[in-house]
């Protein structure tokens, strides 16, 4: 499993599927400082990430997984909607 951090502007995010936010039961622990973009969460680092890996390495903990930096790699992800749970139930019936 391998997923992406990328830097922008003194910023961080993981990328994640925003099906494994409500998969792992933490779409409650999320803050507003993460986005999302169509089926895809982009993870504050400082916040939620966290989170998200922790869960993960419970559900999966024989599960391999590789974090890839983008550091050069510009995608306005400060842009994009900030999460918040009634935003994120709705992009998730969208891409089901």
């Amino acid at each position: 499993m391998e997923f992406n951090i990328f830097y922008e502007m003194g910023h961080s995010w993981l990328e994640a599927k925003l099906k494994d936010v409500f998969k792992f039961n933490i779409q409650d622990e999320i803050s507003s400082q993460s986005r999302i973009e169509g089926s895809k969460i982009f993870l504050d680092v400082d916040f939620d990430a966290k989170s998200f890996l922790k869960r993960l390495r419970e559900i999966y903990p024989t599960t391999k997984f590789r974090i890839k930096e983008n550091v050069n790699s510009f995608r306005g992800i400060s842009e994009k909607e900030r999460y918040n749970k009634i935003l994120a139930e709705r992009k998730l019936e969208l891409f089901r």
